[in-house]
């Protein structure tokens, strides 16, 4: 059906709109024009719901309507028009001038600056109430602030401090077209010496999401800027961002560390992430990992989590300062961070987890300087409660003289129920050195 408006003289847009603001009953099967019809499904999933929210919208959307209604054409020729009145509404709180008064019959942002505006702001700013999301967000709360005389200084900085270039940056020259925390990254690789380009790359990667506040990824753009080079970024990016999430970003940095170290570390991670998803069935070779759709998938395999093995408790004993505990293996990320520490290769039995086929738990140390050391990794079948296989650093298979001491000094009792070996009161029954077939 044709979204032009019909011959016979000018559609009734506020007319038709208004009653579904009112949560009156309405037809849309009686709306002849396409894109009136659209705009007034959009109004209508929002104001058949009863709530506070949508009470608080009523007045103000209708009044905004009403306006636009009698100005503009613009309900039957913006499908996207709703959601922006929506904001438009929810800022009521904001407004400096009433609708009533705007005069204009342009476009819509006119009537955003005629509502909200003393003075003029970058289109960045005036970009953020078309901009998808939650209705109140950071972007237009600043074009508020700035446009009614707020200082600068004032605005939240999700990304660190800005220096006063970057600032001067991020209020007059930054795209339109980034969100307000991707703007002022943008600002703060440009303030730095990076070109658009590049700027853009650091605005819209990772880094602006995560950790974003944290010094070490100014000490990285610093890095990549200075030395001119633009390979393996997004996978450096990742890395970097995937060890702020691993240990206490506030004590880590980048001091002494290379871009070619960095290069060569983000590979063996996402090397080692590649093995877990070929373990678990995923076809991805190496060229893969360079593009950031496939890294995202292998990141996302660390949020993996299974059920405990059930029917064992927990088991801590306190042996002199230090303190020992058993914990159940229960994530990918868990899996992966003990076979760091221990190096060895538990992290790909992810899928042997999931399906049931072994339970993995972790012996720890806790010293008395509060840190935690995995002493041992023990793969138990959970259908037997037997233990198959323990491993140590390196791979290396704990003897029974070393169970016999470990078992002598943590006193474990009981152990796993129905297993075979009795080794002062451990209850470990020892498989084979090698992961029996599953």
């Amino acid at each position: 059906m044709s979204s032009k408006r019909p011959r016979g003289g000018a559609v009734d847009s506020a007319g038709t709109l208004l009653p579904i603001i009112g949560s009156r009953p309405w037809n849309a099967r009686r709306i002849s024009h396409a894109t009136l019809r659209h705009n007034a499904r959009a109004l209508g999933r929002t104001f058949r719901h009863q709530n506070k929210w949508t009470w608080e919208l009523r007045e103000p959307c209708s009044r905004l309507v009403r306006v636009l209604g009698a100005r503009s054409d613009i309900f039957t020729t913006d499908r996207n028009i709703i959601p922006v009145i929506l904001r438009l509404a929810a800022y009521r709180g904001r407004w400096v001038r009433e609708p009533e008064s705007w005069e204009g019959d342009a476009p819509i942002t006119s009537l955003i600056h005629h509502l909200f505006a003393l003075y003029p702001v970058s289109p960045l700013f005036e970009a953020q109430w078309f901009a998808s999301g939650p209705v109140a967000n950071l972007g237009r709360d600043s074009y508020c602030h700035l446009a009614q005389g707020g200082s600068a200084k004032a605005l939240p900085q999700p990304v660190g401090a800005l220096s006063k270039r970057a600032m001067h940056l991020f209020l007059t020259d930054a795209p339109a077209d980034l969100s307000i925390s991707q703007a002022m990254r943008w600002a703060q690789a440009v303030a730095l010496g990076a070109s658009d380009g590049l700027a853009r790359i650091f605005a819209t990667s990772r880094m602006n999401r995560e950790n974003a506040t944290y010094p070490i990824w100014q000490q990285f753009m610093e890095m990549v800027i200075k030395s001119g080079r633009r390979g393996h970024l997004g996978m450096m990016i990742d890395h970097l961002a995937q060890r702020l999430n691993e240990t206490w970003p506030e004590d880590f940095n980048l001091k002494g560390t290379t871009l070619e170290e960095l290069t060569n570390a983000a590979r063996q991670r996402f090397g080692k992430l590649r093995e877990i998803g070929i373990a678990q069935g995923m076809a991805i070779t190496k060229e893969d990992l360079y593009d950031p759709r496939i890294r995202a998938k292998l990141i996302g395999l660390l949020r993996d989590r299974w059920d405990p093995m059930p029917g064992i408790p927990s088991f801590s004993r306190q042996v002199d300062s230090c303190r020992y505990e058993v914990t159940e293996l229960c994530s990918q990320q868990q899996l992966t961070n003990e076979s760091k520490q221990l190096r060895h290769c538990v992290e790909t039995y992810a899928h042997h987890c999931r399906s049931g086929n072994c339970a993995l738990f972790s012996l720890r140390l806790h010293d008395s300087d509060g840190a935690v050391y995995s002493v041992v990794t023990v793969d138990v079948n959970p259908r037997t409660r037997e233990v198959w296989q323990a491993r140590c650093g390196g791979g290396a298979c704990p003897g029974i003289a070393f169970w016999v001491e470990v078992i002598g000094v943590a006193g474990w009792e009981g152990g796993f129920p129905g297993s075979g070996y009795d080794g002062g009161g451990a209850g470990f029954c020892f498989g084979t050195n090698t992961m029996r077939p599953r």
